[in-house]
C-alpha cells in the first residue's frame, strides 16, 4: 500500500510539480514499518514517523488469505480518538463531540457520493 502511495506521489510531482505531492512524499519516506502483532484474523502494525517520532498502529484484517489496512469508517474514527487522546484532547467535551458528530456527518455524505452507482 505505502508502495502504491509512494508511486502515486511521484508520478504527481512529475507530472506538474505539485507542492502537496511534495509533502506527501515527505511524510512516506519518513515512515518507519514495525513488526506486525498478529491475533487470528486481525493484526496491528506500527508506523512511527521518523522525524516526530509519533507512532500509530494501524488494524490489518485478513481477507480470502490476505492481509488488508482496515480503512472502514469505524477504524479510522477508533484511530483518531486513540491519538486525540494521546494528545490530551477530551473527548467528552461537548466541542469535542459536535466537531467529530460533524466531521463524520461529512464522511458518510462523501462515501454515499462516492460510492459506485449500481445503474452504470
Amino acid at each position: 500500500m505505502i508502495s502504491m502511495m509512494e508511486m502515486g506521489m511521484q508520478s504527481m510531482q512529475n507530472n506538474n510539480g505539485d507542492a502537496h505531492a511534495d509533502k506527501m512524499m515527505e511524510l512516506v519516506k519518513n515512515m518507519k514499518i514495525g513488526s506486525a502483532v498478529i491475533d487470528g484474523d486481525k493484526a496491528t502494525v506500527p508506523v512511527t514517523d521518523s522525524k516526530s517520532n509519533e507512532s500509530t498502529d494501524f488494524l490489518l484484517k485478513k481477507e480470502k488469505g490476505d492481509w488488508k489496512v482496515a480503512f472502514d469508517m469505524s477504524t479510522l474514527m477508533d484511530m483518531a480518538s486513540k491519538k486525540m487522546k494521546e494528545h490530551g484532547v477530551d473527548m467528552n467535551s461537548p466541542e469535542i463531540k459536535e466537531k467529530m458528530d460533524s466531521a463524520m456527518q461529512k464522511m458518510n455524505h462523501l462515501q454515499r457520493e462516492g460510492s459506485p452507482d449500481d445503474s452504470q
